[in-house]
């Protein structure tokens, strides 16, 4: 087991109050069996990201990925979110191991 941080690929999130709805597009999953659909996020310099660097094997981040009750009335309807080449990161960084985890949540409103 490792205990140290993480060094190689970071977590970064986009606040999603600067991520414009323009800015995503549909990205089309095609499976031998299903297919489904995520979205892909445009470039604009008017996106504020933030990353996570360090985090460690008992470090967890939550966040809402997406939310159907915002989809169409201009709220931001989730958390951009993707690793990154960082470029301080150390030649011989230990790989980052990833691990996602979804819950599907229903909520009475």
């Amino acid at each position: 087991m490792h205990d140290e941080p993480l060094g190689d690929a970071p977590l970064a999130v986009a606040d999603a109050r600067s991520v414009d709805s323009a800015d995503l597009v549909t990205n089309h999953l095609i499976y031998p069996h299903r297919r489904g659909q995520t979205f892909a996020m445009l470039y604009n310099p008017a996106h504020a990201w933030h990353h996570l660097p360090g985090m460690t094997r008992d470090e967890v981040l939550a966040f809402v990925h997406f939310d159907h009750r915002c989809a169409h009335d201009g709220v931001p309807r989730g958390v951009p979110h993707t690793a990154f080449e960082h470029p301080a990161t150390p030649p011989h960084a230990r790989p980052r191991e990833s691990l996602e985890l979804r819950v599907l949540a229903l909520l009475d409103s």
